[in-house]
């Protein structure tokens, strides 16, 4: 089984909401919901995460952001946002998605994601991330 194959069957095995994995290694897991576990996960992991596969429950443009900073190679999800795709695509990171949609949103359904937004207006990996921070820092 290969790593992506891996992630994504732990993923629904654990009902986990990301997984990491590297060589037949788990990297990092998470149950939380959002994207500061996993920019969490990858800031400590350093460099031991690129080329690592990537299963995540939702990906949008700041997850998709995260990927290409941390040399991640490949990910799978149930949903990504079009902005995501664009933003993999852009850096030639394989994407399996079961939908896209125009926009991930919040909890309450009732308008974007708090991170989809802040990140929607970055194509590039370094000023996203840096707005990414940022607003997560504040909150």
């Amino acid at each position: 089984m290969n790593d992506l194959a891996q992630a994504r069957q732990q993923l629904d095995a654990d009902k986990l909401a990301f997984v990491l994995v590297k060589e037949g290694n788990v990297l990092a897991t998470s149950d939380d919901y959002g994207v500061r576990e996993l920019l969490a996960a990858v800031d400590r992991l350093g460099a031991t995460v690129r080329g690592a596969s990537l299963a995540d429950k939702v990906v949008g443009n700041a997850v998709a952001l995260i990927v290409v900073h941390a040399g991640i190679c490949a990910v799978s999800t149930r949903v990504a946002s079009e902005s995501a795709v664009k933003t993999l695509q852009r850096y030639g990171v394989p994407l399996h998605a079961g939908t896209i949609v125009p926009q991930i949103l919040n909890r309450r359904s009732d308008g974007p994601c708090p991170m989809e937004k802040v990140t929607m207006p970055f194509a590039e990996v370094g000023p996203g991330l840096a707005a990414l921070r940022e607003f997560m820092g504040a909150r």
